[in-house]
């Protein structure tokens, strides 16, 4: 019987697989390799969406990224949660530290454009699958100042 050459290398292909899956199942493999995931914002009560009222610090997180070795084409600012609290009035710390994209409003756009790294307290609504805010309303916290001391005139100590 005569083989032609695309025959034989067929053969030895087939040969080769047989081969390696009796190899394959030889082999006991004790570890599996680890599979790292991306951190998730942790669900509150398995809701998808949190309304709360939080303060926040309007940051710019390409500037965070560049600090980091990013490299950063054009500047993208972000809500930083300082403390939050549902509007059961239950405190949500586990959103604590945690970082929204903001959903682009007529709201968030003067928070976002005039607020650059301020504190601030807000409503929003928190889509936590997404990591996006929207901003319903906002007030800007009044940075504490230090009261600035004077010596007194010379009129006022007589």
């Amino acid at each position: 019987m005569k083989i032609s050459a695309i025959g034989a290398m067929c053969m030895i292909c087939v040969m080769g697989i047989i081969n390696g899956v009796q190899a394959a199942e030889k082999l006991e493999i004790t570890e599996k390799p680890e599979i790292v995931k991306a951190p998730q914002v942790p669900k509150v009560d398995e809701q998808e969406v949190l309304v709360a009222d939080v303060l926040a610090k309007n940051i710019c997180l390409s500037c965070r990224l560049e600090k980091k070795g990013a490299h950063v084409e054009e500047y993208q600012n972000a809500l930083l949660i300082l403390k939050a609290t549902g509007k059961d009035k239950k405190d949500h710390d586990e959103l604590n530290g945690a970082i929204f994209h903001y959903l682009v409003t007529n709201k968030s756009a003067d928070l976002i454009h005039k607020h650059k790294n301020e504190i601030f307290h807000s409503t929003v609504k928190l889509y936590l699958d997404e990591s996006v805010a929207e901003v319903l309303d906002f007030s800007i916290k009044q940075q504490k100042t230090d009261s600035v001391k004077t010596k007194p005139s010379k009129k006022s100590l007589k």
